[in-house]
C-alpha cells in the first residue's frame, strides 16, 4: 500500500501527551497482533469480503467527482475501515469507527482536489510557456526558460523556480505552487532529484549548472 500523509491534525494536545502516547506504544507494540490474527482466521473469507465490498461502494458514494485514482485508493482504504471494525470486536478496543471513517474520506476528498488543481496548473503552465514563451524567454542575457524538443514537439521546460512561481501568480493560483509542484512530481510530470521538486541543469550554453523545475509536457496523460 503506498503511504498517504494525513496533514494539518492536530493528533496530541501537548508535547507530554505525544510522549506518553509513544511510550505506551512501544512497550504494548505487537501484542495485540497476533490475538487479531487468529480472530481474522476464524471468520468466512466471504464475510471478510463481503465486508470490503460493503466500504469500498460506501467511499464511492462520499467522494465527490471522483476519478480513477480515486477508485484505486478507495480499494485500499476499505481495508482500513474492515481493519478497524473488526479490531474493535476482537481486541474490545474503544475505537470510533466514525471518526476513522470521517478521516479517510476527507483524505480521499482531499487528494481529489489537489489532482484537480495540478492539472488545471499544467494545463496553464502549457499555454502560457507555448504561446507566450517570447515574453519571458529572456531578459537580456539572462535565460528565465527553455523549451527542449523531441522530434519536432515540446519535450520539457526547464524554469527557474522564481519564475515558475509568477507564472502560477499570474494564472490564479495563488502560493499553491508548492502543492502543484508535488502533485506533478508524484504524478511523473516533473523530472526531480529526490527530496527535491528541481534538478541542476543549465539554462544557455556554456553556462553553469542551475536549479531549475523540469516539467516533462508529452505523455502526461499517460502517467497517471
Amino acid at each position: 500500500m503506498r503511504l498517504f500523509e494525513f496533514g494539518n491534525i492536530a493528533w496530541t494536545t501537548s508535547a507530554q501527551n505525544a510522549d506518553s502516547l509513544k511510550r505506551r506504544l512501544l512497550q504494548n507494540y505487537g501484542h495485540a497482533g497476533p490475538e487479531f490474527v487468529q480472530f481474522l482466521l476464524k471468520l468466512p473469507f466471504k464475510r471478510l469480503y463481503r465486508k470490503w465490498e460493503y466500504y469500498c461502494q460506501f467511499i464511492r458514494q462520499k467522494i465527490q467527482n471522483a476519478d480513477r485514482f480515486t477508485n484505486r485508493i478507495t480499494d485500499k482504504f476499505a481495508i482500513l475501515l474492515v481493519t478497524a471494525y473488526y479490531a474493535k470486536k476482537a481486541l474490545g478496543l474503544a475505537i470510533d469507527r466514525k471518526k476513522i471513517r470521517e478521516l479517510l474520506l476527507q483524505q480521499i476528498q482531499e487528494n481529489s482536489e489537489e489532482r484537480d488543481i495540478g492539472k488545471r496548473a499544467l494545463e496553464y503552465f502549457k499555454q502560457t510557456v507555448l504561446l507566450h514563451s517570447d515574453n519571458f524567454t529572456t531578459r537580456g542575457r539572462e535565460f528565465w526558460v527553455l523549451i527542449k524538443r523531441k522530434n519536432g514537439h515540446p519535450h520539457e521546460v526547464l524554469i527557474l523556480p522564481i519564475q515558475f512561481k509568477k507564472i502560477l501568480e499570474a494564472g490564479g493560483f495563488g502560493d499553491s505552487h508548492q502543492v502543484i509542484l508535488k502533485n506533478w512530481a508524484t504524478r511523473g510530470w516533473l523530472d526531480c532529484d529526490k527530496d527535491e521538486f528541481t534538478k541542476k541543469r543549465t539554462l544557455e550554453s556554456g553556462s553553469l549548472h542551475t536549479r531549475v523545475h523540469v516539467v516533462l509536457l508529452q505523455n502526461e496523460s499517460a502517467r497517471e
